[in-house]
């Protein structure tokens, strides 16, 4: 007898908040139910509830969440799949898309893949010209080419060489390479002449006037023989004018030569005589020309005289001068010595009289107010009643013998004008019971700045003391060059803040640091300027 029992499975239930802090571990094939999730899992046994799956079940939107696997085949029946997906992996090596009962050409018409864009991007099958069609560019990665049954037919640079036969229309400019096709006719040239690129007409001429053909290679090689010929003949003949000519020339009677005519004999020029001999003085002085037999000894001059020929005027004695005498017959005389006074000043060259070619008379006297304005040397003493003036500027430091001028050397009463002194005494000391002082004043002590409120230094502080009472000090980019040295004293019970301006760069050297400074009631502080953007600053009070 059959028994029908009717029952109802109550599955275990729980809050996920519990169950996930209870973590019970289910009995295999038992259920956990969260009551508030509507998610549920099945148990195995040994696995704790955080570690068991949920079994996916699609939510009130028909949406799976979490991974699913399906062990078997799936398929999809339907118009459209949509897979909202960022990353498709297929691990098939082939795709095969318009996959239908009885696939033909006329099937495939259209399909491909479409790239949605601003515009679609596609690679579509064409039934009617056979074709694969691209919507966009192909642009190859550097190093690959475009092959046709395997062969190259074109890179980023050359077609392949397979590429034999093209019908291109036009082409840019062909640097090298070796023409191997039919002669190019005239037409589809540009004409050319001698003077304009293109194409040349060729003539074979040698007797052609044309400015804008050009000869064959057979012409020109004729006209080059005529003209050797020519050069030969020509050779062998006189030269006209300039050329030279070897060997005797021989005149069968009188002939014109440079515009003289060949005596009959042929041995000399008409106009010379038969016994004329280049070796006679007689000869030779009548046709205006010098031997030199005309001069005697050493030291003899030729001059002219008054009839226009040349005469021989004799060395004079040593030391004679050579002076114009209007009453000799070259009008030049020799003279044993200079009349009193006949020579200037002006005549005699910058340092061409010394000392010792003076009278010691010069030791003596010296005519009254004599300027001289160039080098002299004297080593005697200068005496007489009156002045010897020296021209400004005529001695120079080098023109003054050593300890030549003394203390006991320059009147009491004498002043030589700072302006006049260079200020370079080497390595000697410079001592004085007086002042010395600069611009700035007195060398010895500092000079003060006094200011009673906020203050911005400036360049003519370097080498001095600001003493501030109140506002501070600001030091300001580009004022100071390098070397410069400013000290602050704080004339007041106060802080005074020492600011550094825009674009300098102020290090403490007590710690590197950079910025504004605090210097405090009756602190002294120097600041040093490395540039006129960078200085440091030391002292007491300084923080």
């Amino acid at each position: 007898m059959t028994i029908t029992l009717n029952a109802l499975q109550k599955q275990r239930r729980d809050t996920a908040s519990n169950w996930t802090s209870n973590n019970p571990t289910l009995l295999a094939g038992e259920w956990g139910v969260e009551s508030d999730t509507k998610k549920f899992k099945i148990g195995d046994g040994s696995t704790a509830w955080q570690s068991l799956d949920y079994v996916p079940i699609p939510d009130t939107n028909r949406l799976l969440t979490g991974n699913l696997t399906v062990g078997g085949n799936f398929t999809v029946n339907g118009t459209t799949t949509t897979i909202d997906t960022t990353t498709l992996t297929v691990e098939d090596k082939n795709i095969e898309i318009g996959k239908v009962s009885s696939p033909s050409d006329t099937t495939a018409d259209g399909g491909g893949i479409t790239l949605k864009g601003t515009t679609d991007k596609t690679i579509n099958w064409v039934d009617s010209t056979d074709s694969w069609t691209l919507s966009e560019h192909l642009d190859f990665a550097s190093g690959k080419v475009l092959k046709v049954a395997g062969t190259q037919i074109l890179s980023a640079t050359a077609l392949g060489s397979s590429v034999v036969s093209s019908s291109l229309t036009s082409l840019g400019t062909i640097a090298t390479g070796v023409w191997q096709g039919t002669a190019i006719g005239s037409a589809y040239m540009t004409a050319g002449s001698t003077s304009v690129v293109g194409a040349l007409q060729l003539t074979d001429s040698v007797s052609s006037t044309s400015t804008t053909t050009a000869a064959t290679p057979n012409s020109v090689k004729t006209a080059k023989d005529a003209a050797d010929s020519a050069q030969t003949t020509a050779n062998a003949a006189l030269p006209k004018a300039g050329g030279q000519i070897s060997g005797n020339i021989t005149c069968a009677g009188t002939e014109t030569v440079d515009g003289r005519d060949l005596s009959v004999d042929g041995s000399k020029l008409d106009g010379i005589e038969a016994s004329a001999d280049v070796t006679d003085a007689t000869n030779v002085n009548a046709a205006g020309a010098i031997m030199e037999s005309d001069v005697d000894a050493k030291g003899d001059l030729l001059a002219g005289t008054a009839d226009n020929t040349v005469a021989r005027l004799a060395v004079g004695t040593d030391g004679y001068v050579l002076k114009a005498d209007s009453s000799a017959a070259t009008g030049l005389a020799w003279a044993s010595e200079l009349s009193n006074d006949a020579v200037y000043t002006n005549a005699i060259q910058d340092d061409a009289v010394t000392e010792d070619k003076l009278a010691n008379s010069i030791n003596t006297a010296i005519a009254a107010n004599t300027a001289k304005t160039s080098n002299a040397t004297h080593t005697g003493d200068v005496t007489g009643s009156t002045s010897l003036t020296i021209a400004n500027d005529a001695v120079g430091a080098n023109q003054l013998a050593s300890n030549a001028v003394v203390n006991d050397s320059v009147s009491a009463s004498a002043a030589i004008a700072g302006s006049k002194i260079a200020p370079d005494f080497g390595s000697q000391n410079v001592q004085t019971t007086g002042t010395i002082s600069d611009g700035k004043g007195n060398l010895r002590s500092i000079p003060s700045n006094a200011q009673g409120g906020a203050y911005v230094a400036v360049a003519a502080d370097a080498g001095k003391a600001i003493y501030i009472s109140t506002g501070g000090v600001t030091i300001n980019n580009s004022v100071f060059s390098a070397g410069d040295a400013v000290s602050i004293i704080n004339n007041s019970g106060s802080n005074q803040t020492i600011t550094q301006g825009s674009g300098v760069t102020l290090y403490n050297a007590g710690d590197a640091t950079t910025g504004n400074r605090t210097l405090a009631g009756r602190g002294m502080c120097t600041v040093y300027f490395a540039s006129a953007t960078i200085a440091y600053i030391s002292g007491a009070g300084l923080t």
